[in-house]
């Protein structure tokens, strides 16, 4: 987002508001403007492949804003292989997988979309250990904890093009007992409320406490306040 002629990151205005910020890694922050390299600086107190909010830079108590980027699940896991000397999956038979009816049944597909299952298993277990790192630091029932991709799946008419299924992603929020009177939807339901990246960081500066910037885009999508978007 801009203001001013400037290039500003949300996570900086978190970090002015006393937050230790962290990303690991990803930085395509599709923009070419000057003062980029500015605004990325400001966002985050750490940003790199060792990023974390274990870092003993991070005060006692201080409260974090910190992003995990993975990419088990990304297009370039199965562009990268081909069927010949490709092992089996343990607990993914290929006679049992769903081929969704816009692609061809074949042995191929299936094998691409046991691959591709096999990645999102092993995003569970990776979240899993965040998961369990923040129980065991006494955080889990301190920390709000989003967890999404950033498009669809890896097959034709999935990402990068334009139909449901290269749009539609998957958004799970994690919100303890403690911070529940800052959130308007039921716990432990899915909900079908219409939602955008956009909605991303006026949503997190307002459980944080920070007032969104008029020009920001987006709007709160979890807030008791809240108002559902229009399609």
């Amino acid at each position: 987002m801009a203001s001013a002629g400037r290039a500003v990151f949300f996570p900086g205005l978190l970090r002015e508001s006393g937050y230790y910020t962290t990303n690991n890694s990803k930085t395509d922050y599709n923009t070419a403007r000057p003062d980029k390299r500015r605004g990325i600086d400001a966002a985050w107190d750490v940003s790199g492949g060792k990023a974390t909010y274990n870092n003993g830079k991070r005060k006692p108590g201080q409260p974090f804003f910190a992003v995990f980027n993975q990419a088990s699940v990304h297009m370039v896991r199965v562009r990268s292989f081909t069927l010949e000397g490709r092992r089996e999956f343990e607990g993914l038979p290929l006679d049992e997988i769903f081929v969704p009816p816009f692609l061809p049944d074949l042995l191929e597909v299936r094998s691409d979309i046991a691959l591709h299952q096999e990645g999102i298993n092993e995003v569970d277990q990776w979240v899993k250990q965040f998961l369990d790192d923040l129980e065991a630091r006494g955080l889990k029932e301190e920390t709000i904890v989003f967890f999404f991709s950033d498009h669809g799946g890896v097959q034709p008419r999935e990402k990068a093009f334009p139909y449901i299924t290269g749009f539609r992603v998957p958004m799970i929020v994690w919100v303890p007992e403690k911070w529940r009177d800052r959130v308007g939807l039921p716990m432990g339901e899915a909900s079908d409320r219409l939602i955008g990246f956009e909605d991303l960081a006026p949503t997190v500066l307002s459980l944080a406490g920070v007032k969104a910037p008029d020009y920001m885009q987006g709007h709160d999508m979890l807030g008791p306040d809240a108002e559902p978007k229009k399609p």
